[in-house]
Protein backbone atom coordinates (compact mmCIF):
# COMPACT_ATOMS: atom_id res chain seq x y z
CA UNK A 1 0.00 0.00 0.00
CA UNK A 2 2.46 2.65 0.78
CA UNK A 3 4.33 2.20 -2.41
CA UNK A 4 1.56 2.45 -4.28
CA UNK A 5 0.67 5.72 -2.44
CA UNK A 6 4.49 7.11 -2.87
CA UNK A 7 4.32 6.24 -6.73
CA UNK A 8 1.22 8.34 -6.92
CA UNK A 9 2.86 11.51 -4.70
CA UNK A 10 4.02 14.83 -6.40
CA UNK A 11 4.53 18.06 -5.67
CA UNK A 12 5.28 20.95 -7.62
CA UNK A 13 6.50 24.66 -5.82
CA UNK A 14 7.54 27.61 -7.71
CA UNK A 15 8.80 30.64 -5.97
CA UNK A 16 10.16 33.72 -7.32
CA UNK A 17 12.87 33.84 -4.66
CA UNK A 18 16.18 33.76 -6.08
CA UNK A 19 18.29 32.31 -3.63
CA UNK A 20 19.23 28.94 -3.49
CA UNK A 21 16.72 26.44 -1.41
CA UNK A 22 14.26 29.38 -1.00
CA UNK A 23 11.94 27.22 -2.91
CA UNK A 24 11.87 24.32 -0.99
CA UNK A 25 9.13 22.86 1.12
CA UNK A 26 9.55 19.50 2.64
CA UNK A 27 6.61 17.93 4.60
CA UNK A 28 7.15 14.05 5.96
CA UNK A 29 4.58 12.03 7.38
CA UNK A 30 3.53 8.59 8.37
CA UNK A 31 0.95 6.21 6.68
CA UNK A 32 -0.30 3.99 9.22
CA UNK A 33 -2.02 1.10 8.45
CA UNK A 34 -5.98 1.15 8.68
CA UNK A 35 -6.34 -0.84 11.61
CA UNK A 36 -4.08 2.04 13.55
CA UNK A 37 -5.65 5.36 12.23
CA UNK A 38 -7.89 7.38 14.74
CA UNK A 39 -12.06 7.65 13.46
Amino acid sequence: DFYARVKSAHAIVATSEPRLYANIIIRKGVIHPPETRKP
